[in-house]
């Protein structure tokens, strides 16, 4: 990339940093500062402004810090061993959707819990079933990656600015990968389809609060360079959409971690014993 071209990228995803950080307090203060404010524990309501916090500004600047730090030490050099960053990451989500859950069970913060029922009304049947051709397509595209040229190079091509340096390279690397996969998107559909949606939508309405949450879930994963970071946006759109048509949970964490374990594949087949 020009000079040029690296200076926008970099203004570009700092505006995107602001913008999370000044999206924090109304999206807390949406359920902090609802109609069932005063029935929400003050527990509740600190939980709701520190779930703000992480998700709008301490994630996107984390994955911005990331992003840096793979362009300063080349293929990752500066980064813990990508075993350590999976644990890591399994290990920091599992506790903010511990936070996420422990603000829903609060009925004052007026955070839709039902959406975590089981899937039996027609529509989140229909969700599951769209979630299930959405990751078997995702599936059959992928199935070939390890012999299809076109499909290594774009796969490279996308994720050439970041996340090729958390890629695993191992069978075993390969293996937590995907474990930190299935715990992520699960934590990560409770974080930002049941709370941050949740959030945005009071605050912003369905449209805009859609949106909004997706824009900040891409943010949070802006390591993955430009391209990662708008599919990203576009996936949260339609997750997003998936838990608001049927207002459940489990489609949009089936098709989070089906597309994890079919990308998980063949991102494996691109960067295969390579050393960096």
């Amino acid at each position: 990339m020009s000079r040029a071209g690296d200076r926008r990228w970099r203004l570009l995803l700092r505006a995107g940093a602001f913008v999370g950080a000044a999206a924090a307090a109304p999206l807390a203060s949406a359920a902090a500062g609802g109609p069932d404010a005063s029935e929400a524990s003050w527990i509740s309501q600190a939980l709701l402004w520190l779930i703000g916090l992480i998700l709008c500004v301490l994630l996107p600047l984390s994955s911005f810090a990331m992003l840096r730090m793979i362009a300063a030490g080349g293929a990752g050099g500066t980064l813990p061993p990508r075993g350590r960053l999976y644990l890591d990451s399994a290990v920091t989500w599992a506790v903010i959707a511990g936070l996420c859950l422990g603000a829903a069970l609060d009925p004052g913060t007026g955070l839709p819990l039902a959406w975590l029922a089981a899937p039996t009304s027609p529509p989140a049947g229909a969700g599951l079933a769209a979630a299930a051709g959405i990751v078997a397509a995702l599936a059959w595209w992928t199935r070939d990656v390890a012999g299809s040229r076109t499909k290594r190079a774009f796969l490279r091509a996308l994720y050439r600015r970041g996340s090729h340096a958390v890629a695993p390279r191992q069978p075993r690397e390969l293996a937590w990968f995907r474990a930190m996969a299935l715990v992520t998107s699960t934590a990560e559909e409770i974080a930002y389809r049941l709370v941050l949606l949740a959030l945005a939508g009071a605050a912003f309405g369905p449209a805009a609060g859609l949106l909004a949450s997706s824009i900040i879930f891409g943010l949070a994963h802006m390591y993955q360079g430009a391209r990662g970071l708008a599919y990203t946006v576009l996936f949260g759109v339609v997750a997003g959409f998936l838990t608001l048509w049927t207002e459940n949970i489990w489609p949009a964490i089936v098709l989070h971690a089906g597309w994890n374990m079919a990308m998980s594949g063949a991102i494996y087949a691109v960067y295969r014993g390579r050393s960096a």
